[in-house]
């Protein structure tokens, strides 16, 4: 049995200051894009860049919202989280969650925020007014929860690759 967990936490934030947070942030840069010839945006792996890598800027709010209602959607939640193997996914799940979290936390510490009460690790997001357990240590979060969490707290898309018996990476 799968138990669904998400906490909901209304944070003393007026309107205007969440604007006044927002509107410090900067705008995403655009894509890259190849110097040479037709309009091609560049995709690869490549390795982690720690200090650029999960932004907030002043379209947030609207990311949040959208993806929000898409993870609210049953039809369309499973279209925006799918994973193969539990199994293997699990232990992935949560350390992009724990990856996720922390980063968010060290990096806008103005609007994210890890604490703890009693035995259980909360983040807070100060700008959506909401709160999400990410104890790790909990069984009872399954791994598209997890995976749920890490996705309403950044902006950007999260893939999990697998490296393969083949040497490939797979999603």
């Amino acid at each position: 049995m799968t138990t669904r967990i998400f906490f909901t936490l209304l944070v003393n934030l007026e309107p205007a200051e969440v604007e006044g947070i927002v509107a410090q942030l900067d705008p995403r840069p655009p894509a890259a894009f190849k110097q040479t010839g037709s309009y091609h945006m560049t995709m690869g792996l490549k390795k982690l860049d720690l200090g650029g890598w999960l932004t907030l800027d002043n379209d947030y709010l609207k990311f949040h919202t959208v993806r929000k209602e898409m993870l609210d959607d049953p039809a369309s939640k499973d279209e925006v989280i799918q994973y193969i193997d539990a199994d293997t996914a699990n232990p992935a799940c949560r350390e992009v969650l724990t990856k996720v979290s922390s980063y968010l936390a060290k990096k806008h510490p103005d609007v994210f925020r890890i604490y703890r009460q009693g035995n259980k690790t909360f983040i807070s997001n100060r700008l959506t007014h909401e709160r999400h357990l990410i104890s790790p240590s909990l069984d009872n979060i399954d791994t598209v929860d997890t995976l749920e969490i890490a996705a309403c707290l950044a902006m950007e898309d999260l893939n999990i690759l697998k490296k393969g018996d083949d040497g490939r990476h797979q999603l």
